[in-house]
């Protein structure tokens, strides 16, 4: 690997994760303009892991699509709920960080394992 590549493909990672963020939310708005918000949530959430998926593929890791990308990419999303979750306990009841404030410091955290597990899944 190039020497720059890796800061590249961490720029890259991060600038994918903004604007996938910024399409699922406007996802979201949109379908709550015409169904339930919970539904609206859901479809927007897989829209997003979907977007992950190919955004990830094609411009950061520069991988071809796989089944077994596609099939094992949403397990990245359930480790990192998985720990976010843990990690908001934590710092909420033990640390006693702001509830309003301590989902913005975990995903800050979490993008370095994000970036881990994605890479993982899309491996060739």
């Amino acid at each position: 690997m190039a020497r720059w590549a890796l800061p590249r493909e961490w720029a890259s990672f991060v600038a994918v994760g903004i604007l996938n963020t910024g399409l699922s939310y406007g996802l979201y708005l949109l379908l709550g303009l015409v169904i339930d918000y919970r539904f609206a949530y859901a479809l927007a959430y897989i829209f997003g892991i979907i977007v992950s998926y190919c955004f990830n593929s094609k411009l950061v890791f520069k991988t071809a699509f796989s089944l077994r990308g596609f099939l094992l990419f949403p397990l990245v999303y359930l480790v990192q709920a998985a720990l976010a979750t843990l990690a908001l306990q934590m710092v909420v009841d033990t640390w006693h960080v702001d509830t309003r404030t301590a989902p913005l410091l975990i995903a800050a955290v979490l993008i370095p394992v994000t970036y881990a597990l994605s890479k993982a899944a899309l491996a060739r």
